[in-house]
C-alpha cells in the first residue's frame, strides 16, 4: 500500500519520502506549499492526488478544482462528495463527471483520473455507492473516508472489511481516504486485500504534536491551525518514528 503523507506546510520535506501526494486545495495560495506540489506534479514518477476539500471545509466549484488541477498537472482528482449522504454525493460526483466530459475533451493523456467517495450512513449504502462507482466509465479509484470507523460503528477494521466486500465485485482499485484517530493502528494491523492501493494521513504529525508515538494506540486529532504550525512545534525524533512505523505498516521496505 502506497502512502501520501499530510504534514503541515513548515514540514512539507516529508512528503518526498513517497511518491504518493495528496494535495488541499485550500492551500494552493501559499508559495511553499504551490512550489511543493508543482514539483511532485512534474514529476513522473509522483502520483499527485487533487483532494476536493471538503474535509477542510473549503470546496471549490467543479471548474476551480478541474483549473487547480490542470495548474498542478495533477494525476487524480477526488470528486466532490457530501460527509455520510449517499445520494447527494451521487448527484455531486455525477454532475462533476458531466462537465468533466467537456473539460477534458480531447485530452487523453493529460486528462487526470477520477477517484470517487463512498458515502453513507450504513454499510449497504456503502456497498450500493462502490457498485454504482464499479460500473461508471469514468470512475477509476474508490475512495473509502476514515469517518466511516465512527459512522457504521461496527468495528476499527471495517475499512478493511469494506474493501474486501468490494473486491468480489470489481478490480477498481481503493484509496483510504485519511487516518482515524480511533484507529491509529489501523493499516498495521488489518488484513488489506490487493485492491488497496494507497492511504493518505497527516496522522505521524498529529501524534508528533502532542509527544505521542503511534505504535501507543491512543486517540490523538489533528491540532486546530495545523498547516499553519512551526516545525518547532513538532517533536522531530518522535515523527520521524511515526511516519516510519506508518510505512512499514503499509509494507515498505525501511
Amino acid at each position: 500500500m502506497k502512502v501520501a503523507l499530510i504534514p503541515p506546510v513548515s514540514l512539507l520535506g516529508y512528503t518526498a519520502q513517497t511518491d504518493m501526494q495528496l494535495m488541499l486545495p485550500h492551500l494552493v495560495d501559499n508559495k511553499q506549499y504551490a512550489y511543493t506540489y508543482m514539483t511532485h506534479g512534474k514529476d513522473p514518477h509522483q502520483h499527485l492526488i487533487l483532494d476536493n476539500g471538503v474535509a477542510e471545509g473549503f470546496i471549490p466549484d467543479a471548474a476551480a478544482l478541474m483549473d487547480i488541477g490542470d495548474r498542478f498537472m495533477v494525476n487524480e482528482i477526488v470528486l466532490p462528495d457530501v460527509i455520510a449522504d449517499y445520494g447527494k454525493t451521487l448527484l455531486a460526483s455525477a454532475n462533476f463527471l458531466d462537465l468533466a466530459k467537456t473539460h477534458y475533451k480531447g485530452r487523453i493523456l493529460s486528462k487526470p483520473k477520477f477517484m470517487f467517495v463512498l458515502q453513507g450512513k450504513t454499510f449497504e449504502e456503502i456497498m450500493n455507492a462502490a457498485r454504482w462507482a464499479s460500473k461508471h466509465v469514468m470512475v477509476d479509484t474508490l475512495g473509502v473516508p476514515r469517518h466511516l470507523i465512527a459512522t457504521l460503528g461496527v468495528g476499527t477494521g471495517i475499512r478493511s472489511t469494506i474493501a474486501a466486500s468490494i473486491q468480489e465485485f470489481t478490480d477498481k482499485p481503493i484509496h483510504l481516504l485519511g487516518g482515524s484517530p480511533f484507529a491509529p493502528a489501523e493499516i498495521g494491523v488489518f488484513p488489506w486485500p490487493s485492491n488497496v492501493r494507497s492511504h493518505d494521513t497527516s496522522s505521524p504529525f498529529n501524534y508528533a504534536w502532542k509527544g505521542r508515538r503511534l505504535i501507543e494506540g491512543i486517540e490523538a486529532t489533528r491540532p486546530g491551525k495545523y498547516f499553519d504550525k512551526h516545525g518547532s512545534a513538532f517533536n522531530e525524533d518522535i515523527v520521524n518514528e511515526n511516519v516510519q512505523q506508518l510505512l512499514v505498516w503499509a509494507g515498505y521496505d525501511v
